[in-house]
């Protein structure tokens, strides 16, 4: 079950990096530098907005999900509970990307860009993905997915559009992905109904997913949160550079994560009744993971030149610096995956993750405060290496830890 998975899932991943990366040189050659630092921006806003929403069920809800199976009625009451609980935080999510869109220079207080920024997020926290991953279906939302990345792709091809005209491609990104999310929950709704649950059992989520809400927030620090806060410190031009270098290890990144979200389940479903079994899905996940981590991050080192040169054009050359920077952090990301979910998350420890993410996340702000801005973009890159090394480390140590202190066989073996 685990293979039939993992290959769609891992197709939506490798669709999240491959269709991006088709839009890129298209986007980047028909906008200007100014309406391309504001297209970036926007994403990563709307990648920040999404956290609210999404506030980390996408690992907490599978999770539930997951532990559930065996009960069709435990199930469909808590995924009720947590769909309800993701719409009741779109207000203030709703209400805060609008306030940090205003305040964004690259995006010039633009309604339209401020409007599909929201939007876009919105529809990112309320994708329904961690239900049909606890339910071991996670590939039929995957299709759902490798269809609105497929649409958009064809509409940034077919639709004209100008060279300020980055509300035109944020909305061209939002539409098919919004429709996806839509189906998504029309599927689930007919499996678990359409019940409105009470509200101490949605608020027993809220705090149940607090811990893993607040990790995910601060983890979106050192890539989301660089591209927004270089929105404030550095020209728009600058912007677009680390911007584009960032673009594509965070589309690498991608790659990456389908391993740990797929096996997570399993090795929390296994754990009690055959942790030997749980066990072996934990180190061949892990070590595929950390594999990948390290051939992607040599390969975007060793051809950082051509992949700008291709990406962006003649005019963004100065990214492939930040971007040879920047390939040294996939390894870390895929060390601090394979911990976050295989272990910890395993484990319940979704306070230590929280701590450490947190951790990382200000001495991200930290860092860009005393040691980048200016004219040099590659400074972000370095300030975001030293933010994954501590978070990888953290992570690791606290595997560790979790592993000496559990009494079943699953950790010891899987250590």
């Amino acid at each position: 079950m685990i293979v039939r998975t993992f290959i769609p899932v891992y197709g939506a991943q490798l669709a999240r990096l491959v269709i991006p990366v088709l839009v890129l040189p298209i986007v980047a050659r028909r906008l200007e530098v100014d309406a391309f630092a504001a297209l970036m921006s926007a994403q990563a806003l709307a990648y920040l907005v999404m956290l609210a929403p999404e506030y980390g069920f996408a690992t907490y809800g599978a999770r539930a999900v997951a532990q559930a199976r065996g009960d069709e009625g435990r199930l469909a009451r808590a995924a009720r509970e947590i769909v309800a609980a993701k719409l009741l935080l779109c207000l203030p999510a709703a209400v805060m990307g609008t306030l940090a869109a205003l305040l964004l220079p690259t995006l010039g207080g633009d309604p339209a860009l401020v409007a599909l920024t929201v939007a876009l997020g919105l529809a990112l926290g309320l994708a329904p993905g961690w239900f049909f991953q606890g339910v071991g279906r996670a590939q039929v939302y995957a299709f759902l997915e490798i269809g609105a990345l497929a649409a958009f792709l064809l509409l940034v091809f077919l639709v004209p559009y100008g060279p300020r005209d980055a509300a035109l491609v944020l909305a061209l990104q939002a539409g098919p992905l919004a429709l996806a999310v839509v189906i998504g929950h029309w599927m689930t709704a007919r499996r678990v109904g359409v019940v409105r649950p009470p509200w101490s059992a949605v608020a027993a989520h809220l705090r149940g997913g607090a811990s893993l809400f607040v990790a995910k927030a601060a983890s979106a620090a050192p890539g989301l949160g660089l591209v927004y806060l270089a929105g404030f410190l550095m020209a728009p031009q600058l912007v677009a550079v680390y911007a584009a270098a960032e673009r594509v290890v965070m589309g690498s990144a991608n790659v990456l994560w389908p391993v740990m979200q797929v096996v997570m389940p399993e090795i929390a479903s296994r754990r009690v009744q055959d942790p030997d079994g749980a066990a072996r899905v934990f180190r061949r996940g892990a070590g595929a993971l950390v594999a990948l981590g390290v051939a992607l991050g040599g390969f975007l080192f060793l051809a950082a030149d051509p992949i700008v040169r291709i990406l962006f054009g003649a005019g963004y050359g100065e990214a492939a610096g930040v971007l040879r920077i920047a390939a040294f952090i996939l390894p870390l990301v895929a060390v601090n995956a394979a911990c976050n979910n295989g272990v910890l998350v395993v484990h319940g420890r979704d306070r230590q993750i929280m701590t450490i993410q947190v951790t990382t996340a200000i001495l991200v702000f930290a860092g860009a405060a005393l040691f980048a801005g200016g004219e040099d973009p590659a400074r972000l890159a370095w300030v975001r290496l030293a933010a994954e090394t501590f978070a990888a480390a953290a992570m690791v140590a606290a595997s560790l830890a979790a592993v000496r202190a559990a009494s079943p066989t699953y950790p010891r073996s899987a250590s």
